[in-house]
């Protein structure tokens, strides 16, 4: 599909994650939760290419927490404790975040996008 989140949308949540390392940008991470997301998408039935832009808005957060969980898996390899645990945290939040908005639908442009096995529903009416 592509990215869902960018680095700004990081500071909200983690205020200095732009600093605790020397890359200049968390943009691979973007990349990596990008895919993940489409990959559980697409294995939930969802057609990801018929999200619309409020669906791609809709997963926003939950991208945020999957990108905030590398960054810190990343930054935990250096054997700070508090990054693992960090890691862990935002994980299970995405794990959530994706979950509720599954359960509540994700906008689609197209009726045939509905997926009744999979809780994935067509917002267009």
């Amino acid at each position: 599909m592509g990215v869902y989140s960018s680095d700004s949308d990081l500071v909200p949540y983690e205020g200095r994650v732009l600093s605790l390392s020397s890359v200049n940008s968390w943009a691979g991470k973007h990349d990596l939760a990008a895919r993940d997301i489409d990959l559980r998408l697409r294995s939930r039935g969802v057609i990801v290419e018929d999200l619309t832009a409020d669906g791609v808005t809709q997963l926003k957060t939950a991208a945020v927490f999957l990108t905030l969980a590398l960054v810190f898996d990343e930054l935990s390899l250096s054997g700070a404790e508090s990054h693992h645990l960090k890691a862990q945290e935002y994980k299970k939040r995405f794990r959530e975040e994706l979950d509720l908005q599954l359960a509540v639908g994700l906008a689609l442009s197209t009726p045939e996008s509905f997926s009744r096995g999979s809780m994935a529903f067509d917002l267009v009416r």
